[in-house]
């Protein structure tokens, strides 16, 4: 068994209080040998209900290390509402 962890960093995190304006990306450390085969993030409100779901081919290309996605959300939900 091979376990991965994603750790996630915010340069400004005043940021996450506030509503998205246009769209944001995500940045995060990947540490392990292997990058994983399966990755996703999902996106949470407070009470732990999944707002968005972002796929590893959204993301685009992942490698151990930092990474920035390719991927930008809007702030929309799985069905494109606010």
């Amino acid at each position: 068994m091979v376990l991965w962890w994603i750790q996630s960093r915010y340069q400004q995190p005043a940021q996450l209080s506030k509503p998205i304006t246009t769209s944001t990306r995500f940045v995060f450390k990947l540490s392990g040998v292997t990058v994983p085969q399966n990755l996703k993030i999902q996106i949470m409100t407070v009470t732990g209900r999944v707002v968005r779901e972002i796929t590893q081919a959204e993301l685009g290309t992942l490698h151990i290390g930092n990474n920035l996605t390719d991927f930008a959300w809007d702030g929309t939900d799985q069905f494109g509402s606010h």
